[in-house]
């Protein structure tokens, strides 16, 4: 009888995952995912206590040479890396 709390957390916590998973999948936009993996590395570092002050940041240039950050209509998925990249 006791292993019903621990299947019941298990099942839980896979569901929490594939939950995850397909929002990261079919909801996020391009920029939420490109923004992601900095994110958490920064909060997870942060609740460890470790200084985290190094990350990029998604900039756009237009015709006039000016910079700003990139917004959602400025970010496309790439279903294949573009020829020339590593």
């Amino acid at each position: 009888m006791r292993r019903h709390p621990i299947t019941a957390f298990l099942l839980a916590a896979v569901s929490v995952v594939a939950v995850w998973c397909y929002r990261y999948e079919m909801v996020w936009t391009p920029l939420e995912r490109y923004w992601y993996p900095a994110f958490a590395n920064m909060h997870l570092m942060g609740m460890i206590g470790a200084k985290t002050g190094t990350y990029q940041l998604l900039e756009v240039q237009n015709a006039r040479g000016q910079h700003r950050l990139a917004v959602e209509g400025d970010v496309v998925p790439l279903d294949k890396p573009p020829r020339g990249s590593s």
